[in-house]
């Protein structure tokens, strides 16, 4: 073979080499994160986000007391003895225990890629290993209780090369992710933690095989069943099916744009039909000076669920950028629970889900009264509070065929013999600026305003206004008196008299205009 042969053929090699080296970088930012393999090598964006953010409700629900978590057993207290956070690092799971019993809400697994252990950190540098099975409690409020000063450590480690750590104490949460092995250091301590009096009056988070085993001699048998409506209680449910598929699919999306994923936040929306996804890539700079990549994106995606285990996902300008949103990358795509869906199906799902974002928050109402001042008033409808999963109704006892979207809030104690509604008006301006609004309930126990939200978990501001409104059980309607100023100008009122407190009845509502006068 000639000289210049030689030369040709080492020419073509090296080629061949560099794309096959091209390839591989290509597969390592898109190819092979096109489909994310969990529970494998290094822990994946979405991976490392979806199981941080289950981990983070179990914690977050263990700090609040029972009659928070929404299911039947109302008696419960901060103090009681039977409501513990529980983890288990043999069986890589983590759970809410109440009575002795799993709360299955609040119940997740732990990344299975990594080894987990349990330890305690106090204020001088020890740190120290529990067992395997640790049973703790985070008290909703600790300042009229004394706790030592502890943190509880449940750290994950895959090797030396990654670990994942989250920290807690009676009144603090943290959470660490590095590449490398995990150190006490990154617990993050007040400037001064007090000392604790070895007198007994302290108490630990920690909760000893002894106390548990005395704590069981009082447990009852309480039934866990979420004190919710049934479609509330299916809505979760289809939620939780399709959340571990929802974050691999967001990476497998951004990954197809040559973009790794490097930041992920998913809000599920207040009754679990719907969700916000902001997400952030950037490309890989390996391969940036052999291809034109795009530019790194911050990408806001509205998700709708459409039936059938099948969710509906599209970008969409970011709410809270106002203005000066955009839509850096135009990302549709459908994510089915399991399994693919037939082609044949795709594009009547896609235009199912375009029609459902392109929905109205709120439509018109048609209990709407013009005041002479400019401004506008209308009636929007009532619900039982909590309203997740329930009907709405008009102030005639109609019933409304949308619902409003409040946020997520604890019911706080029993109301006894009284009962607590959402009550929701809108005021507009006609011409100029609302300045002033007032509202008067007929003689209600008390009234709370409620944050409102759009289904995915947008706070919304301005002109919708809900309340909660709680009054004596036997109540079956109520009267509300609005007022509005434009511009600072003169206030003007309308009165809604005889509101229904009972859907399907109408208990001779009417409309007046002013202050009602008996």
């Amino acid at each position: 073979m000639s000289k210049r042969a030689k030369c040709a053929v080492l020419f073509l090699a090296i080629v061949l080499a560099l794309a096959v080296w091209l390839l591989w970088l290509q597969g390592d930012t898109a190819g092979s994160v096109r489909t994310p393999t969990w529970g494998r090598g290094m822990l994946k964006v979405s991976e490392r986000t979806y199981y941080a953010s289950r981990i983070w409700s179990v914690m977050s629900a263990a700090r609040t007391s029972g009659r928070w978590l929404g299911y039947a057993s109302q008696d419960q207290t901060e103090d009681s003895a039977h409501l513990y956070l529980v983890v288990d690092t043999a069986k890589k799971e983590m759970w809410i225990e109440d009575e002795g019993q799993v709360v299955q809400e609040y119940h997740t697994d732990l990344p299975p890629s990594m080894d987990w252990k349990l330890y305690r950190s106090t204020p001088d540098g020890t740190t120290t290993a529990l067992p395997p099975l640790g049973r703790f409690r985070l008290p909703a409020d600790s300042r009229t209780r004394r706790f030592l000063p502890e943190y509880v450590s449940l750290v994950g480690m895959r090797g030396r090369r990654e670990s994942l750590g989250f920290s807690f104490s009676h009144n603090d949460s943290g959470q660490a992710h590095s590449e490398g092995p995990w150190s006490p250091q990154s617990i993050r301590w007040s400037s001064s933690p007090k000392q604790a009096k070895q007198d007994g009056s302290y108490e630990s988070i920690i909760v000893s095989d002894d106390d548990y085993e005395k704590a069981k001699a009082r447990f009852k048998t309480t039934d866990l069943t979420p004190d919710e409506p049934t479609r509330l209680s299916e809505n979760k449910a289809a939620w939780r099916r399709v959340e571990k598929a929802l974050y691999q699919e967001m990476e497998r999306q951004v990954s197809m744009q040559g973009l790794p994923l490097q930041n992920l936040e998913v809000t599920c929306g207040p009754d679990c039909t719907a969700a916000s996804v902001y997400l952030f890539a950037a490309p890989n700079r390996r391969l940036s000076i052999f291809h034109r990549k795009p530019a790194s994106a911050s990408i806001y995606l509205h998700i709708d669920y459409l039936g059938d285990d099948v969710w509906y996902a599209k970008s969409t300008p970011d709410p809270k950028a106002g203005a000066l949103a955009s839509v850096p990358l135009d990302l549709e795509f459908l994510i089915p629970v399991s399994g693919k869906i037939a082609s044949e199906n795709v594009p009547t799902l896609l235009a199912q889900g375009r029609r459902k974002q392109q929905e109205d928050i709120v439509p018109p109402s048609k209990w709407r009264v013009d005041l002479p001042n400019g401004a506008s008033v209308e009636f929007i409808g009532i619900c039982e509070h909590s309203n997740g999963g329930r009907q709405w109704w008009g102030p005639d006892g109609s019933p409304q065929d949308f619902a409003l979207y409040l946020a997520n809030e604890p019911q706080g104690p029993s109301l006894g013999d009284a009962s607590a509604y959402e009550v929701a008006w809108r005021i507009r301006a006609m011409q100029g600026k609302i300045s002033q609004t007032r509202f008067l309930f007929e003689r209600p126990s008390s009234s709370n305003p409620r944050r409102v939200c759009d289904r995915y978990g947008n706070r919304l501001r301005g002109e919708l206004a809900v309340e909660e409104y709680i009054c004596e059980g036997s109540r079956t309607k109520t009267t509300l008196t609005i007022g509005a100023a434009i511009n600072d100008g003169e206030s003007a009122s309308v009165t809604f008299k005889n509101i229904s407190l009972v859907r399907g009845q109408d208990q001779g509502f009417e409309i007046i205009e002013g202050e009602a006068t008996e």
